[in-house]
């Protein structure tokens, strides 16, 4: 068969698992993968040494490994949105609580100033002690978004 096949002058398309048969026919090798077709010219020797592999079965032992690889890059992608959407949320609290740091102080400072004056409003005391519990609240967000991002950052190394 060998023989005959080889005496042939028109193109062959061969398909068969004997690699000894297969590298003494061809002289293009046709790689078909992710929905396109690779021409490697010589015979199925020269594929596998291009290739780096020993036989065909290790394209597939690669492919899964790259496939893996594939994944943890998904992974690590998924993470980084987290990681930027915390960091966001980190940088707007801290805007939040800097601008509510410099409003307490503004009245600390009036306090020290004018004592009398500044709390003669009904509800003065009310609406400080609402700013110093917003001020609160929004330190407790900032510390647990820093927690959640420390933890993400540890379980991704």
């Amino acid at each position: 068969l060998k023989l005959a096949l080889k005496k042939f002058q028109s193109t062959l398309i061969l398909v068969s698992h004997d690699r000894d048969f297969l590298d003494e026919l061809c002289e293009i090798v046709l790689e078909f993968k992710d929905q396109k077709v690779k021409t490697h010219l010589g015979g199925v020797k020269s594929f596998l040494d291009y290739k780096k592999i020993q036989n065909f079965s290790e394209i597939k032992r690669i492919e899964s490994k790259e496939n893996k690889l594939n994944t943890n890059n998904q992974f690590d992608y998924s993470n980084q949105k987290k990681v930027k959407k915390i960091k966001d949320r980190i940088k707007k609290l801290e805007s939040k609580i800097g601008m509510l740091e410099k409003k307490l102080k503004a009245i600390d400072l009036e306090l020290e100033i004018n004592y009398d004056q500044t709390i003669s409003s009904t509800d003065f005391f009310d609406k400080y002690h609402a700013k110093k519990n917003e001020l609160q609240d929004y330190i407790n967000l900032w510390e647990t978004q820093q927690n959640e991002l420390e933890k993400i950052l540890k379980n991704n190394d």
